[in-house]
């Protein structure tokens, strides 16, 4: 549910010192103060309790669906990049590893699983994201999208501000479906070329 985390507080030399937040009668050791949100509490237990029981079912899903968006995209949108960390055969079931422009020293770092960030350039994200309405995808994160500047994350891991303009965000779910990972490819494939021949002719 929104609005609801925990944290694990160590009960023997502990690194850092809390402070509190919330103050007033002192529960929780003084860490935090005030009644407990039940109601939430217990949606936190059942989503987690859903989640362990196919997470590693998930985890094998997602990954397979990424890794699908990802080679098509890479098939039908001539020159887009992968932004990030290497995605090698032990994570996209494929005989040859497909670089990112992330550090990737070993070509075993681990990737968010649902998460694909891929450059477009010279097409704009916003431009891409214009033509496909019914696609649910970003151009930067939402902490930073009342924010019009490009990803400073994108332009720490060595992207232009050119080409972080050009990137878009991916998430693939655990409720997300082949045919659907196909419709999105097929969505931006066709945009994507519509976009480029409309830059090569101005």
């Amino acid at each position: 549910p929104k609005g609801v985390g925990g944290l694990f507080v160590r009960r023997r030399g502990r690194r850092v010192k809390l402070q509190a937040q919330i103050v007033g009668g002192g529960q929780q050791h003084n860490f935090r103060s005030g009644t407990l949100n039940t109601a939430g509490i217990i949606g936190m237990h059942a989503a987690l309790a859903s989640c362990l029981q196919s997470l590693d079912e998930d985890q094998i899903r997602i990954t397979e669906l990424r890794s699908r968006l990802l080679k098509s995209l890479l098939r039908h949108c001539p020159g887009i990049e992968l932004n990030g960390p290497t995605i090698t055969a032990s994570t996209d079931n494929s005989n040859s590893g497909i670089l990112g422009t992330g550090n990737s020293e070993s070509g075993e770092r681990i990737r968010l699983l649902g998460n694909l960030n891929c450059c477009f350039y010279p097409v704009e994200g916003q431009s891409l994201m214009l033509a496909l309405p019914e696609l649910g995808v970003s151009s930067g994160s939402a902490c930073t999208s009342a924010n019009p500047s490009p990803s400073h994350v994108l332009q720490a891991i060595g992207l232009s501000e050119e080409e972080a303009r050009s990137s878009l965000r991916f998430g693939v779910g655990r409720f997300n479906t082949r045919a659907e990972i196909d419709q999105a490819a097929s969505w931006l494939a066709e945009a994507h070329q519509r976009l480029k021949k409309l830059i090569a002719f101005n």
